[in-house]
């Protein structure tokens, strides 16, 4: 097998059409790097059967964002992996012999973030919470200062922070500390190294989040990170993901998850945990204050729906029982070997 194949990882819920329609792109135009196509389905209605040539199907119990990509890692056989959502599409017909080159070309680089366009058709992602900051249109330094004591720092191009925050990718491409989960590019032997799987079970509780950014950021510890701009994918929303089917439940997510996210930037750091906790409150405390205060310039259900959610997802951090020493690793990996190991009878 070549040093640079590729095993390509799909999750997907519910999606057969769209999905069927980013396999038969990826076999169409593959230039012989792609070795397998691994789909881990975690579907519960019209389920169907794919029967395809070098098309694994691993039926999952959970569903579960994270670790549906924790069983493609397991399953797969090729040094590299391409992660991809079930609904993108391929959008650059040169994309494998792009990333073949990536790969020959920048052996001492750990993953790539690939850029893909968005087709947003869910009103959810136009209403989730904004920065208290967002009406300044400036880059003055009031601009800065306002941000940085509000707990929404300019961060510089590509880097990661406290409560999930990140600055712009780098315009032209280079190096970054994370990437988005629709589509990225990573050596299979370091994706989950020191990774902590406590995080499939804020999955599981329906309060995770993030997981994308935060594979990036592990990742960005061992080895280079870099992004790549050219265009290869379009993300085409379809308005259904269970993320966002109750603007009260996203928010409720989102706020809890900063919390974790926050704690694994200063694990991954080696910085005390308290700063995590001082900075995610901080963080909290301001976000909120904007929400209330363009409620009751605007008042509606879906900013009230916000605010409750927001609120929830606070009060709701406060049990969140952190665990910095991976012993929820053992028990997850043992379930991801028992899934792949029943596929591979």
């Amino acid at each position: 097998m070549k040093t640079f194949s590729l095993s390509i990882v799909i999750p997907t819920y519910d999606r057969y059409s769209s999905l069927m329609n980013l396999i038969h792109q990826i076999q169409e135009l593959n230039n012989g790097v792609v070795a397998e196509i691994i789909v881990v389905d975690s579907t519960d209605k019209d389920f169907k059967k794919i029967s395809l040539p070098n098309v694994k199907q691993i039926v999952s119990p959970y569903k579960n964002a994270l670790f549906q990509r924790y069983l493609g890692w397991k399953a797969a056989q090729s040094p590299w992996l391409l992660c991809l959502d079930d609904d993108m599409e391929i959008v650059n017909k040169e994309c494998f012999l792009i990333l073949e080159k990536l790969i020959v070309d920048k052996p001492d680089v750990f993953g790539f973030g690939l850029a893909f366009t968005n087709k947003h058709n869910n009103s959810v992602i136009s209403n989730l919470p904004k920065s208290i900051t967002a009406q300044v249109s400036t880059k003055s330094f009031f601009r800065k200062t306002l941000r940085a004591i509000t707990g929404y720092p300019e961060l510089k191009d590509g880097s990661y922070f406290y409560c999930g925050l990140r600055g712009p990718q780098p315009a032209n491409g280079g190096r970054t500390e994370w990437f988005s989960g629709g589509a990225f590019l990573a050596r299979k032997e370091s994706l989950f190294k020191n990774f902590n799987l406590q995080m499939c079970d804020l999955f599981e509780a329906g309060l995770g989040l993030g997981e994308d950014v935060l594979l990036a950021y592990t990742l960005s510890k061992q080895g280079e990170v870099e992004y790549v701009s050219e265009v290869l994918f379009l993300h085409n929303d379809q308005g259904n993901s269970r993320f966002t089917v109750s603007l009260t439940g996203y928010a409720r997510r989102v706020f809890y998850s900063r919390l974790y996210l926050s704690l694994e930037y200063a694990r991954l750091n080696g910085t005390k945990l308290y700063r995590a906790y001082l900075f995610y409150n901080w963080y909290f405390i301001f976000r909120m204050i904007g929400m209330i205060f363009n409620f009751l310039l605007r008042p509606s259900r879906s900013r009230s729906q916000l605010l409750a959610g927001g609120l929830m997802g606070w009060v709701k951090s406060f049990s969140l029982e952190y665990d910095d020493t991976l012993a929820c690793n053992y028990s997850w990996s043992q379930k991801a070997d028992r899934i792949v190991d029943g596929y591979s009878e």
